[in-house]
């Protein structure tokens, strides 16, 4: 593939607000007759939910207080749409009903912890969706006149997803025990209604229910879609080796996969609501988003043949996607995408009777200010040898004509996650600025199949730190970066990589910077929610039997050796890893002489969501390798 390389001009550096003040759009929902588009809209720490006229191109904010946000898992799910009303999930942990033809707004559930996920059945007169509490995540049903409220049989203590068949007859959703991570083993369950519910007055009437178990050893199953045709669904599964588009019989209980394809449909749901594919109203044909090692891919499949067709997009990078057919029968289809020199947008186009597309058209951009292509930095994928000869690729941007720079080795979180090769505002505000960042899609990152995503089983602290080393040291030896001049950054787990990078190999990098890191792995286990508290067992080890391994790959345990300096931030409400970590090894870090610089934001979470605190951790971020790294070093 063809690297971006943008036409040369005068060297400006990226405003810093077009990254502090970026905007996020999630979750397109076509209504059912496609004549509007509705989406979330993140802007400036908040969340509003907003709809498009598909005909007019109007945008219209339909509701902000209370506001919308979801709060199993990390979030997703904010919301649905049926003819005449919008369900959504609130910040007061109710899920509420808004009317779209009088804008009369109430809630439908009485307050039940944390809520997400809502869907609506296909009579628009029930409403499903997930609610965690009392230490457990489970899917619930409910009329949308409030006055009706059920657990529903099957659910284990995580639960994502619901979706309704076509005709209201059953309801399925992924679930997982607690000891697991979702990517790592999940289930299906399809509940059978005794009766379908758009033949039902009050839910006692489709009750009691019949559950199936859908399940593979060591297999991801996720994402259930409903087919036109009740007696199936589709989901994905890794069971093949690669997370695909599966068809499941619900008569007989017998499912195949669709379609073999390179890349993976579906990724690690750490959210609710990340849908790879949407079915074309006929049935016949499967839309989805395929990646494979940061590059995205849109496709129409057969589901009779699973024969695959790319449909044309000048995106790299693809989000949640949605697709329904107008009253005319026009198929339309929406996502989110961006690419190397064009922010996230909002883009719709039309599918003709044998598949063709339409070009794409921009509805809604998420961009903040003007900002001439010309400017920007070039973005390639790039691959290298890491140690035992596997090859690793990551995401490069730097200004082409300058060799011999600073280098920023930025590490994804997750760990399961990946560099995607779209629109990376913080890439380009560091390369604007004469560095040169590479984004490591270490061992165990996605987008490449089972296989090399357990690679970090049992490995994390090590072969993520050897991935990010040999890039860098890649990127020496083919000229581009500066040897003495090497930083090292990421959030989260990639903080935690950051700070094993710093430890492990002290004399080889300049500087880290490391966002809400964790830095004591017994504590962190200790002290984060429930979602996440198995998922260091399968990077590092169970315990007890693994203790000194837990101790080993703590980079608390290893300040001794840490020369360069470092800069922390932390937001005083992180539940995923208390911000008291990232004090302590600050803390240590200044007690045997070096340099740490700590700064924590009040009121933040696991990440920073007010535009004062994230202007501010630019602004430090920048000082700091001006003075260490960029002009604080002389180049070899």
């Amino acid at each position: 593939m063809d690297p971006y390389r943008p036409a040369r001009a005068e060297r400006v550096s990226f405003p810093s607000d077009r990254v502090f003040l970026g905007r996020s759009i999630l979750e397109p929902t076509f209504s059912r007759d496609a004549s509007s588009l509705y989406f979330a809209l993140q802007d400036g720490g908040s969340t509003c939910i907003a709809r498009l006229d598909v005909g007019s191109g109007l945008v219209e904010t339909i509701t902000t207080t209370p506001e919308p946000s979801a709060g199993v898992l990390y979030g997703g799910g904010l919301f649905a749409v049926s003819d005449s009303a919008l369900v959504y999930a609130a910040r007061d942990g109710r899920v509420h009903r808004l009317d779209l033809g009088t804008g009369d707004q109430a809630p439908v559930t009485p307050v039940m912890g944390a809520v997400g996920a809502p869907v609506l059945s296909p009579c628009g007169r029930f409403l499903a969706f997930v609610a965690d509490r009392d230490d457990e995540a489970a899917v619930f049903l409910a009329d949308l006149q409030g006055t009706d409220l059920v657990r529903m049989p099957g659910c284990l203590a995580f639960s994502c997803d619901p979706v309704f068949g076509a005709d209201g007859s059953w309801l399925a959703f992924q679930t997982w025990h607690g000891d697991q991570m979702p990517w790592v083993h999940s289930e299906l369950r399809i509940v059978r209604f005794r009766t379908p519910l758009g033949q039902c007055e009050q839910l006692h009437q489709a009750l009691p229910a019949e559950v199936t178990t859908v399940a593979a050893a060591e297999a991801h199953l996720a994402f259930p879609i409903a087919h036109p045709d009740p007696r199936k669904a589709l989901f994905v599964s890794d069971e093949s080796g690669t997370r695909a588009p599966w068809v499941l019989d619900l008569d007989s209980g017998e499912r195949h996969a669709v379609a073999r394809l390179e890349g993976e449909i579906g990724s690690p749901n750490w959210v609710q609501r990340m849908m790879p594919m949407a079915l074309e109203q006929d049935g016949e044909s499967l839309l989805a988003i395929s990646r494979h090692e940061g590059v995205a891919t849109l496709l129409r499949v057969e589901l009779a043949s699973g024969q695959a067709s790319v449909l044309p997009s000048a995106c790299r990078s693809i989000s949640s996607m949605c697709a329904a057919r107008d009253r005319n029968g026009v198929q339309r289809l929406a996502y989110v995408g961006s690419s190397p020199a064009s922010r996230p947008t909002l883009w719709m186009r039309e599918l003709g009777e044998r598949g063709e597309p339409t070009a794409e058209s921009a509805r809604v951009s998420a961009a903040v200010g003007l900002w001439s292509s010309t400017r920007l930095a070039g973005a390639e994928l790039v691959r290298w040898e890491t140690a035992g000869g596997t090859q690793i690729s990551g995401v490069l941007t730097r200004l082409a004509e300058v060799d011999r720079t600073p280098l920023v080795v930025l590490i994804h979180g997750g760990p399961t996650s990946c560099a995607e090769l779209g629109w990376d505002p913080l890439a380009q505000f560091f390369a604007t600025r004469g560095y040169a960042c590479l984004a490591v899609n270490h061992r165990g990152s996605t987008q490449r199949g089972r296989a090399f995503q357990d690679l970090l089983r049992g490995a994390w602290g090590m072969v993520d730190v050897e991935d990010a080393r040999t890039g860098a040291q890649a990127m020496v030896d083919r000229g581009i970066a500066d040897p003495s001049r090497l930083v090292v950054m990421g959030g989260s787990s990639g903080g935690y990589t950051a700070l094993m990078c710093l430890a492990t190999d002290p004399d080889f990098w300049a500087a880290g910077v490391a966002m809400y890191p964790l830095a004591d792995l017994y504590d962190a286990a200790k002290a984060t929610h429930r979602f996440e508290r198995p998922y260091q067992s399968w990077l590092v080890g169970p315990l007890p039997q693994a203790a000194a391994t837990w101790r080993a790959r703590s980079p608390i345990q290893h300040v001794s050796r840490v020369r360069a300096p470092v800069l922390l931030f932390h937001g005083t409400d992180d539940k995923a890893v208390p911000y008291q970590q990232s004090v302590d090894f600050a803390q240590a870090i200044s007690r045997q002489g070096g340099v740490a610089q700590l700064t924590t934001y009040e009121g933040e979470g696991h990440g920073f969501r007010q535009p004062a605190h994230r202007r501010d951790m630019l602004d430090r971020i920048e000082a700091f390798l001006d003075k260490f790294v960029r002009f604080g070093r002389t180049a070899s």
